[in-house]
């Protein structure tokens, strides 16, 4: 998403882009949720799922109203391109920080024959 984002700034702003971006951003934000959703009902497991699955839904409403936010302020600021920068930055420091998680909780393998 944030790579259609930084596209959709540098493009030229016509209807047809406009139009073009709005499908891809719409059809890259299924594939987001797609993938979302499968790791809410793996982590959710098989006791009390549907309680687990409604209490991890709800809380990713709290970045998606941060991010509505942050939008509206990086839009009044600097327009829409840097609105659309802004939340490709944001993107790209949240990939981040979940290679920085991945890497910190990845398991050890030690050398047994040390």
């Amino acid at each position: 998403m944030a790579i259609c984002a930084v596209a959709m700034a540098l493009a030229a702003k016509t209807p047809q882009n406009f139009v073009i971006f709005a499908l891809l951003y719409s059809a890259t934000m299924g594939i987001v949720w797609g993938a979302y959703g499968g790791v809410v009902y793996e982590a959710a497991g098989v006791g009390a799922a549907a309680t687990k699955c409604n209490i991890l839904s709800s809380l990713c409403n709290i970045p998606i109203a941060t991010m509505v936010a942050v939008d509206g302020w990086a839009q009044t600021k600097w327009g829409s391109v840097g609105m659309l920068f802004t939340e490709a930055g944001i993107g790209a420091i949240a990939i981040g920080i979940f290679i920085a998680i991945r890497i910190a909780t990845a398991p050890r393998v030690t050398n047994a024959f040390a």
